[in-house]
């Protein structure tokens, strides 16, 4: 039975951790034989013999993919499926009912390990107990692999991207779902890890590199006052790749918490990053809601991790959540009011609405609702390049992943 990884543009992160960690086992030409397809569609394509299909998927793309997997269930009856993922890990329970065989609780690397090895030495597929099935009500997870045990991309398939040097998030926000997927502590890659892959790729003339971090400047277990493991890292990539190849941090796919952007991290950044944008998690202009969803941060800290920034000539990009449980109109004027201090300051914010997510202390709040002033409001920042965010396709995500047949 071949594995089959269905690759979204929102999944390459995992399915990349994935594959890096059973490339050894399974490399190209194996048996049995690992698979790549491209959307869901790409199933229709594949060889008559069943196959075991891997998904990993955020809870908000979770109506799509009950779609998808009806669908190629009817197709190819034959084939079973496996559900992993943020949604997987925090709300197991409900994809069995959608047609999954088997839903893995947690981070994904070992357990698929221990499949892999399994159907290579005995030919039987037998799930362990880190997945959900209907013979194990009750997974537990498997150990938490350190982040050198693997490396961050794939070689031996060609999957490259960001790398992840950062496992885990110690805030424990109320909407977020980071800390239920990656409990206990935070796992940081090693400096002489990351230097070792960043100086393969640049052997092979890799052009551009980001990172995977909840905090970028938390990595190694920087502080604001504490910023020597950042300054070794940025030193050290750059003192591999001279200044050709684009080294892109503190922005997507990762994030900085605004207290962390001190004077001193700006500069850095600017110094030796080729990033003109610096993504900061405001996430409100409101103390009184910054306090009730534990981000451990205040307005003031936004707005001089703002000025820090635009001091060296660096772009933030400002997140914020709206429509949050317990926002209230008062607090809603305050973040309308930042928002604009902020376009003003030369900043762009970044809105989204708030989405309950399961696994996380809002799970069984109401999704935000944003009025159409406000929506007419963002539209003209949004049309003079002022301001962005997904927020209309957010609000319908949300209320259609809460539907009852879901």
């Amino acid at each position: 039975m071949d594995l089959v990884f269905v690759t979204t543009p929102h999944n390459r992160h995992s399915v990349r951790a994935l594959v890096a960690a059973v490339e050894d086992l399974l490399p190209p030409g194996s048996d049995p034989v690992l698979r790549l397809v491209r959307e869901a569609q790409g199933l229709e394509q594949l060889p008559e013999a069943p196959h075991l299909v891997l998904w990993s998927f955020f809870s908000a793309h979770l109506p799509q993919v009950a779609e998808e997997l009806a669908r190629a269930r009817s197709l190819r009856p034959g084939d079973l499926h496996v559900a992993g993922g943020p949604h997987a890990t925090a709300a197991p329970d409900t994809l069995l009912p959608l047609g999954f065989d088997a839903v893995c609780v947690g981070e994904g690397e070992l357990p698929l390990r221990a499949l892999v090895e399994h159907l290579k030495t005995t030919g039987e597929l037998v799930f362990g107990p880190a997945f959900l099935t209907a013979a194990n009500p009750e997974p537990g997870r498997s150990p938490l692999p350190s982040l050198d045990a693997f490396p961050p991309y794939s070689e031996a398939y060609r999957l490259h991207g960001a790398l992840e040097i950062t496992r885990g998030c110690p805030w424990s926000c109320a909407y977020c779902q980071t800390p239920a997927l990656f409990p206990g502590k935070v796992r940081h890659r090693s400096l002489q890890n990351i230097l070792g892959h960043v100086r393969h790729l640049n052997a092979g003339g890799y052009t551009h590199y980001r990172f995977v971090a909840p905090n970028a400047l938390a990595w190694g277990g920087a502080t604001p006052t504490n910023l020597a493991p950042i300054r070794a890292l940025l030193e050290g990539i750059r003192a591999i790749t001279g200044p050709s190849p684009r080294v892109l941090f503190g922005m997507f796919p990762s994030e900085v918490r605004p207290e962390f952007v001190t004077a001193e991290a700006s500069a850095l950044i600017a110094r030796l990053c080729d990033n003109r944008e610096v993504v900061v998690g405001a996430q409100s202009g409101s103390d009184t809601l910054l306090a009730s969803m534990g981000r451990h941060h205040t307005v003031a800290h936004v707005l001089a991790a703002v000025d820090h920034l635009l001091a060296v000539d660096l772009r933030p990009i400002v997140d914020f959540i709206l429509g949050m449980p317990g926002e209230s109109p008062a607090m809603l004027a305050e973040s309308l009011d930042c928002i604009d201090a902020l376009v003003v300051k030369g900043a762009r914010p970044r809105v989204h609405a708030f989405m309950p997510l399961p696994g996380t202390p809002w799970a069984g709040a109401p999704a935000g609702h944003l009025s159409p002033e406000i929506i007419g409001r963002f539209d003209k920042y949004t049309g003079r390049g002022q301001l962005e965010g997904a927020w209309r396709n957010q609000v319908r995500q949300s209320r259609r992943s809460r539907r009852k047949d879901l």
